[in-house]
């Protein structure tokens, strides 16, 4: 087993763990540098949101969270009832907050207990309005986000790209079928040609997840170099993997040629939900339409297994959206508290694209 590649355990009691420091107090918030114990009731928030995102999960917010992590969590007689996943950077002598995740995650947004969201939204108002200078610039957001109404009304909405889904049907046949003409025409094309080939889809066995996880790195690595967004956050990744893969919420999905893996799909799956992450493949010429096949194998045992959503993640390029059904707006959201964050906001906003109010985004 790699240096790092330990599995998430935690075995703590009460309200707090010991990988779960409490940072501070203040006006019925805690913060928090990890959720730990805390994991059941944050799900059960998550759960009963509109439409809560496999990246919301407890497990993956907690694998992922960066060393400058703040939960930022709302209680009512002990009881968790909202919270915001955040982490807090220094820059130029002012605390920036971003949202938890590898990446862009995608489809986030507050959790709140519902009959108590007035409240838990007055909290986190307050909270982000305490004393001091914080830019908070979130990536990732739902543009209905519940976020958007703890903002102050000078908040700046930002539309980022979508993340495209497919609805699935019961089978891999009424997919194919409902597929534009030109993508089912490929689809059927080739499956047949690389099955004659030779090739052959495995899903991986999780006991087989750390060797996957290499073999997903130099794939990926082969395929997009260096300046891949995966890589910069993929120690972040693999705790996420040594923490969901024993419980099947990480799947590694392969294409072998002679016993070689030529291309590696890694799926994060909840409930009826499988989300396709990353991919990577070998990108030789005699490989070229390899990706098509995982992706196809990997949907067919995607209906088979009873998932009902595939969420293809965040990036609406061409090749998405001929596969799926529709997409997920996703929108950054801005705002400054202070006079020395407001400066540093006046110079970012010089030198990036113009945001919308968020009031009315809010509103549409």
């Amino acid at each position: 087993m790699r240096e790092g590649f330990t599995p998430h355990d935690c075995r703590c009691e009460g309200a707090f763990c010991a990988d779960a420091t409490v940072v501070t107090t203040h006006g019925a918030i805690e913060v928090s540098t990890r959720l730990g114990a805390r994991g059941q009731q944050w799900d059960r928030l998550v759960d009963a949101g509109e439409a809560p995102s496999i990246f919301e999960r407890s497990w993956w917010l907690d694998a992922t969270a960066g060393p400058d992590a703040q939960f930022v969590l709302a209680y009512e007689v002990g009881r968790l009832v909202g919270g915001l996943a955040l982490e807090c950077e220094r820059v130029h002598g002012v605390d920036r907050y971003r949202l938890v995740g590898a990446g862009i995650p995608h489809g986030l947004d507050a959790v709140v207990e519902p009959v108590l969201a007035m409240e838990v939204e007055a909290r986190l108002r307050g909270w982000f309005g305490r004393p001091g200078s914080r830019v908070v610039w979130l990536e990732g957001l739902r543009a209905d986000s519940r976020v958007a109404r703890v903002a102050p009304p000078d908040a700046r909405f930002g539309q980022l790209q979508r993340a495209p889904f497919i609805r699935l049907p019961p089978t891999f046949e009424e997919y194919v079928a409902a597929r534009p003409r030109k993508l089912r025409q490929e689809l059927r094309r080739v499956i047949r040609r690389l099955d004659e080939q030779g090739l052959r889809y495995r899903l991986v066995d999780p006991a087989d997840a750390e060797r996957a996880l290499g073999t997903l790195e130099t794939l990926h690595r082969m395929r997009w170099a260096e300046g891949s967004p995966f890589l910069e956050s993929f120690d972040r990744f693999e705790r996420a993997v040594a923490a969901g893969a024993p419980s099947g919420w990480v799947r590694f999905h392969e294409v072998v040629a002679d016993e070689e893996v030529v291309a590696s799909l890694v799926t994060i799956e909840h409930k009826l939900t499988c989300a396709f992450y990353q991919t990577g493949r070998i990108p030789a010429p005699e490989w070229n339409n390899v990706g098509t096949y995982l992706k196809a194998r990997a949907l067919e045992r995607a209906c088979r297994d009873g998932f009902e959503i595939v969420d293809l993640c965040y990036g609406e390029g061409a090749g998405k959206l001929a596969w799926s059904d529709d997409a997920l707006d996703v929108v950054s959201l801005t705002w400054e508290h202070g006079v020395r964050a407001r400066g540093l906001g006046v110079a970012q906003r010089l030198l990036g694209p113009p945001l919308r109010s968020a009031r009315r985004l809010v509103g549409r």
